[in-house]
């Protein structure tokens, strides 16, 4: 982890356990108004509320948008962004990895299987690297 990361994460928890009054270990990222963990099902509740509170609703025939839906957006964004861009995706998603809690990259490539659009640049790379060079 850089520095620079590694010296604003040290801040925000020392501020969140400044405010709450009490240490909540490095794990925590989101608290509930009580000052405690925030667990799926707050957050999922939370989420819900908002969406109302916004009036977002989901198309007739499909399921109403949840909270890993978010994470799912950013993962694939995150990797097509870098797929359109030319970076080297194999070695930028470790870190990719650790932002989502994964404990290893293997995990990560799931991504790749449940979005066609990351399926086939990954291909397409793939293809490229066979190419004899001319």
């Amino acid at each position: 982890m850089e520095v620079r990361t590694w010296s604003r994460l040290r801040r925000t928890v020392a501020t969140r356990s400044g405010f709450l009054g009490r240490w909540l270990g490095w794990c925590t990222s989101f608290v509930s108004c009580a000052g405690t963990r925030l667990n799926h099902t707050s957050a999922s509740t939370a989420f819900a509320r908002v969406l109302k509170t916004a009036a977002i609703t989901a198309p007739a025939g499909t399921g109403k948008p949840r909270l890993y839906d978010l994470r799912h957006t950013f993962a694939v964004t995150t990797m097509a962004n870098w797929y359109a861009t030319g970076a080297d995706v194999a070695h930028l998603l470790p870190a990719l990895s650790t932002y989502l809690g994964h404990i290893s990259p293997t995990t990560t490539y799931w991504y790749l299987h449940a979005c066609p659009q990351l399926m086939t640049e990954a291909a397409k790379r793939l293809e490229a690297s066979w190419e004899e060079p001319s």
